[in-house]
């Protein structure tokens, strides 16, 4: 499967297909405002988590859509793209220029790891334990 967000400013939505891109599907085009980025916690059978710019919150979903939560909806400085290893959340803010850090489920308070960049606009967690879920 490939997950994409859609940013047009009328109808955002996340969409989700088949990697030869068949069997397109909306799973989520409610309460949306400008999703900028999406990430996939294979720890937590394949979580779907996006940020909104727009709103400023940062939520996620099962794999097909069900079980929308709102993760983090304070402290996210407008978050513009995210992603998820073990715990933790990571997102860039493009208005505030900086490396933000949380609880995957919303606990705590948010952690700059790094601030005063000039426009960041991605973030993304390499590690060779990243996508293994064996547990070995």
């Amino acid at each position: 499967m490939i997950y994409w967000t859609d940013t047009t400013p009328l109808s955002p939505k996340i969409e989700m297909a088949w990697m030869n891109g068949e069997n397109r599907t909306i799973l989520i085009s409610d309460g949306l405002g400008n999703p900028t980025g999406i990430t996939i916690d294979f720890w937590m059978k394949d979580r779907i988590f996006w940020c909104d710019s727009k709103e400023k919150t940062i939520e996620s979903m099962n794999a097909d859509g069900t079980g929308r939560v709102l993760v983090i909806a304070t402290q996210t400085n407008h978050p513009f793209s995210v992603d998820v290893f073990t715990n933790s959340l990571y997102w860039v803010s493009v208005e505030t220029g900086a490396v933000l850090k949380q609880d995957k489920f919303g606990r705590g308070v948010s952690q700059v790891l790094q601030a005063g960049l000039l426009m960041p606009h991605a973030i993304k967690v390499y590690s060779m334990y990243k996508g293994d879920t064996s547990g070995e």
